[in-house]
């Protein structure tokens, strides 16, 4: 009945967040994978994020991807999704086209400069290659 009820309660941000998350998971094959993990994120996160949106510090967009970013991180940085040592399975390069995406559109909107990108890509690509 608890978590039932908790849905009518979630602040109106918490609640487009999760609507673009799911929008944007949705066509990616690893999505159904991603999203129940990102959601999770959202909930442990969901003061900070919205403090964060209304201040207008971050939008209803960053923050969806900012989610899915951490999450996909930390999945590829396990080597659940890798055939052998730094080599991803399909679902894993998946997983890492939707990280690049996430991170295009933060580069984007201005979220993140270019060479933070830049670092951050590179950051999980030397875990992906050190795991598996």
């Amino acid at each position: 009945m608890a978590a039932f009820l908790s849905g009518f309660f979630k602040s109106k941000e918490e609640k487009e967040i999760r609507r673009e998350l799911v929008a944007f998971l949705s066509p990616h094959v690893s999505g159904a994978l991603i999203l129940p993990e990102a959601l999770a994120f959202i909930e442990r996160k969901k003061r900070e994020l919205v403090s964060d949106v209304r201040s207008g510090e971050t939008s209803i967009r960053d923050a969806s991807m900012l989610a899915s970013m951490s999450v996909i991180s930390a999945l590829l940085g396990s080597g659940q999704h890798h055939v052998y040592r730094g080599t991803l399975s399909n679902i894993g390069q998946d997983m890492l086209s939707v990280f690049v995406e996430s991170v295009e559109l933060l580069v984007k909107s201005e979220y993140f400069s270019p060479d933070d990108s830049s670092r951050l890509l590179e950051g999980l690509k030397q875990r992906i290659s050190a795991v598996g």
